[in-house]
């Protein structure tokens, strides 16, 4: 009878040990290196040169830290809440970010298209000595951004027809 009791205590201490180090496993939180930041991107159907064009008219308010044409990358600063964007809730006075915008030339059939990624990362810092943490952004400034750079693209060849055509 002993014996019996023994071999049950031990099954049942390897099953808990099992349901725990499982548990621990399932709901551990993600590295910090896996944290992948979401991107919002739109593919416009015009030449790599009229949207970059456009990309730049839009990203002029920004200050710039990369503005590369051959890699097809733009970054900004670091800015402040409310320097450029006016978020529509209330941030916390350490909220800081930086906008990254890349653009890519492809094909959409036979047609040529351009795909701009755009990518909102914010830091929050709790105080003036710990090294923040980066976020991910809403989308809102993202998407105003891809809606001003695809009317900007709109404009821009409604002005070359014109021109053509005088």
């Amino acid at each position: 009878m002993r014996l019996e009791i023994r071999i049950a205590m031990i099954r049942f201490i390897a099953a808990l040990n099992l349901i725990f180090t499982l548990g621990c496993a399932l709901f551990q939180s993600p590295s910090r290196h896996s944290q992948e930041v979401p991107f919002v991107a739109e593919v416009y159907k015009a030449s790599f040169e009229d949207v970059w064009r456009a990309v730049q008219v839009v990203m002029s308010d920004y200050p710039l830290k990369v503005n590369n044409i051959d890699s097809g990358i733009l970054e900004t600063e670091i800015l402040r809440k409310e320097d450029i964007w006016n978020p529509p809730i209330e941030r916390p006075s350490s909220y800081r970010y930086k906008i990254s915008v890349q653009v890519l030339k492809g094909h959409v059939g036979k047609a040529v298209a351009t795909r701009v990624k755009i990518q909102k990362r914010i830091l929050l810092k709790k105080d003036f000595f710990s090294s923040g943490r980066w976020l991910s952004g809403d989308g809102l400034e993202e998407r105003a951004l891809l809606y001003r750079i695809g009317r900007e693209i709109k404009v821009h060849k409604l002005l070359e027809k014109a021109n053509a055509k005088g």
